[in-house]
């Protein structure tokens, strides 16, 4: 413990003559030691006329042991330095001096010293006394230990030889008998080993056979002539098999060796058995069953077995997979099961509880499998269950499911998607035996299959109704037609076309110097979509266009670079394939003193909040500043969950950024590059989240500078202690599949304006 006073330390210089150190401890009064100690600074110099707080404590078996007696004393220091007080006269803190019994020691004395002269004690000391003096020891009423041995005194003289004593009894080592025999000791007994024969002086070699010695020529083997020891393995237990292994040490001969099986214990060759030198399969067991198995090696000698192991093969367990795609006579189940040595598999039904193999059944395969029932009665109860056969012709079943199928029946799906002349409808059969299905219209009501018609297949179906007039009520049913000659008609729906050359434009979106604008056209045998803008009304496609990439009903269209404050009109526009465009209406719209791809407080902005985003204001622009350029670095702390790091939203990346900063030391992640990033005279750039990346996408061509060919940039959004959201740039795909340790991603700093 060390402790600054007066922003001076002190050092207390103790040495006690008992511990090979210069402080004088000796008897004086009965019950009482003397004590003294030098105190300095710690530059050395002597502390003089000074009053210290001193605290003593004699421990007893350690340097830390239990106190035998503590007090505390104030003394003072003389011209020198030296400070002298008796142990056993200060203020008693615990025990009593006088009862200390000296013998049981070793003892320790502790030394505590304020030397302010209080009890703030800065100093500490701990010595074994080496010695007790006499008067202390002797006052317990025991011998003291005893004390070390003296040196050894000069040899005298041998003395004469004396009488030849009596004979002793034999030792139990045995005798030899010829010479070459040697003796080893097997573990209880000295056994005799005999001397090797060479034949035809070849050398011999001494070696351990089962921690035998035996003699062997270079070119024989001895350990041929013994069964070495055997041990058995056994893992990789399923329901009806397991792996195992058989080892034993090298230089038997083995001829052959494997593993045999029993249901009950000690099972040998005579039961079920495998052959193979080192590892072998245990196969066609009953699921649920506890075996016995040992291993066996035979050479020359016999056969000897391992040490036995028994093991429990796993219970079957089977699925029924939950029955899907009803209808009025068919239905969609199967299974799973963890069985091996699979014969067959399946499903089988009945509408009474618990279906077995007698009942209706499927033959499948494999594991898992798909069940096709078929034969069903319409708006009937059935009963499920997946079943595995053996190859031992054992059969097991799953849990049982139920079903009812569908009462018979045929639904007309809504008419959408209504241009001028086209328009989709469809429908959804539960009836069987179908042959063909499809929907009819008319301009008149319950449309048959007399009138138009799709051919189309399945249980859901989508039919595309062509060829109708603009401006034209029609009536739509869908219709199912058996093999019979039957036909079965759905629901009537009612719909209308649009006016020919109907095409109508909004905007959905005004960020400053781009905006959104959205088409929807009702022309027939469109060829190409799209939108053309302009500073005066009525624009048309010989002033600002933009085609759409793919022809269809509905149409988004981003411009760009647009000049700020500025009121622009735009129109959606389709062109026919005889080359006649139609227009849609008007609408207007006046861009914001910040532009989208503008450089603006060191960077490029990159996005303007609309109402409804966090920190919208509609009288003051505000919104995120992308840095000019690309940086790379791993999200970073692979494996650590980041507390707080899961903010998707707008305006959560700078928090995000902050918690990763705190929550992962690492250097150099994606992170701390953005957090520590000052550009343009702005130190808050951080790493932007799941949210803002995407506005950074969406921008993209705008900013400019951002990767593509599959490259994906970091978001702050961790998706969990792995994984992290990441955003490609070449599709705008999202994943929170992104390795927080991939060192691949792109980095690009954001900052709030």
């Amino acid at each position: 413990m060390k402790k600054i006073i007066n922003k001076s330390a002190h050092l207390l210089i103790i040495l006690l003559a008992h511990l090979l150190i210069n402080t004088s401890i000796f008897s004086q009064a009965p019950q009482k030691m003397s004590y003294q100690a030098v105190i300095r600074n710690t530059s050395g110099a002597l502390i003089t006329s000074t009053s210290v707080g001193m605290k003593i404590s004699i421990l007893q078996g350690t340097a830390t042991g239990t106190v035998a007696y503590s007090e505390t004393q104030t003394a003072s220091t003389n011209a020198n330095g030296l400070v002298s007080l008796e142990i056993g006269s200060g203020t008693v803190v615990l025990g009593i001096f006088a009862s200390i019994n000296w013998a049981t020691g070793p003892y320790f004395i502790k030394t505590e010293t304020d030397p302010l002269g209080g009890t703030n004690y800065s100093i500490t000391g701990t010595n074994e006394l080496m010695s007790v003096p006499y008067a202390l020891f002797s006052a317990n009423g025991t011998p003291g230990p005893q004390g070390p041995q003296g040196v050894a005194g000069t040899p005298g003289n041998d003395g004469a030889t004396g009488a030849q004593g009596i004979q002793g009894p034999a030792g139990t080592f045995p005798p030899g008998t010829v010479p070459g025999e040697m003796n080893y000791w097997n573990g209880t007994a000295w056994v005799t080993v005999p001397p090797g024969i060479s034949i035809s002086g070849a050398p011999l070699f001494l070696r351990f056979c089962n921690g035998v010695p035996t003699w062997g020529s270079a070119y024989g083997n001895p350990c041929a002539a013994f069964l070495p020891t055997v041990t058995t393995t056994v893992d990789y237990i399923t329901s009806c098999s397991a792996y195992g292994e058989c080892s034993y040490p090298s230089g038997f001969e083995i001829q052959s060796a494997g593993i045999c099986w029993s249901t009950s214990a000690n099972p040998t060759t005579a039961d079920n058995s495998n052959v193979n030198q080192w590892n072998f399969y245990i196969e066609n067991l009953v699921p649920n069953t506890t075996y016995y198995a040992r291993a066996y090696a035979i050479n020359s000698v016999g056969i000897t077995y391992g040490n036995q192991v028994s093991f429990t093969t796993l219970s079957v367990e089977i699925i029924t997979t939950a029955v899907s795609e009803i209808s009025g006579c068919t239905a969609l189940s199967g299974g799973q099961s963890n069985l091996c040595n699979v014969n067959s598999s399946g499903v089988c039904w009945s509408t009474s509880t618990n279906p077995t193999k007698a009942n209706s059944h499927t033959q499948d395969g494999g594991s898992p499998f798909t069940s096709s029932i078929t034969g069903l009665a319409p708006n009937t109860s059935y009963y499920v269950r997946a079943y595995v056969t053996a190859n031992n012709g054992l059969t097991y079943y799953g849990n049982q499911v139920s079903f009812t199928t569908a009462f018979p029946g045929i639904i007309t799906t809504a008419v959408s998607e209504i241009t001028g002349c086209s328009a989709l409808s469809g429908g959804m059969s539960t009836m069987c035996d179908v042959s063909s299905l499809g929907v009819c219209w008319s301009i008149s009501a319950n449309p048959t299959t007399a009138d138009n018609v799709t051919q189309d297949w399945g249980s859901s179906f989508t039919s595309s109704i062509t060829g109708l007039a603009p401006n034209t009520t029609y009536y739509v049913r869908a219709y199912a037609s058996y093999y019979n000659g039957q036909t079965s008609y759905g629901n009537q729906v009612s719909f209308s076309t649009m006016s020919s050359g109907t095409v109508s434009t909004a905007v959905s979106e005004n960020t400053g110097c781009t905006a959104l604008i959205s088409g929807l056209s009702a022309i027939c045998e469109v060829s190409t979509v799209g939108v053309c803008w302009n500073t005066s009304p009525n624009p048309t496609l010989t002033n600002f266009a933009l085609q759409a990439q793919d022809v269809a009903l509905s149409f988004n269209i981003f411009i760009y670079s647009l000049i700020g404050n500025t009121t622009y009109y735009a129109r959606a526009y389709a062109t026919n394939e005889n080359g006649q465009t139609y227009y849609g209406n008007q609408v207007s719209f006046t861009t914001g003193s910040l532009c989208i791809g503008q450089s603006y407080q060191g960077g490029i902005v990159a996005y303007i909040l609309q109402a409804g985003d966090p920190g919208y204001d509609a009288s003051v622009p505000h919104g995120l500043i992308a840095a000019p350029n690309n940086q790379g670095a791993a999200w970073g702390c692979f494996g650590t969950e980041i507390s707080g790091a899961d903010g998707t939203a707008i305006g959560t990346g700078a928090q995000n950024t902050l918690d990763i900063m705190n929550g992962c030391s690492t250097a150099g992640i994606a992170a701390r590059l953005c957090g520590d990033l000052v550009l343009g005279g702005y130190s808050d750039w951080y790493l932007p989240s799941k949210d803002e990346l995407n506005k950074l996408y969406i921008n993209r061509l705008a900013v400019g500078g951002f990767a593509g060919n599959f490259n994906s940039y970091c978001s702050s959004t961790e998706y969990d202690a792995s994984y992290a959201w990441t955003q490609n740039f070449y599709d705008g795909y999202q994943s929170y599949y992104g390795s927080k340790n991939g060192y691949n991603n792109v980095v690009r700093a954001v900052r709030a304006f």
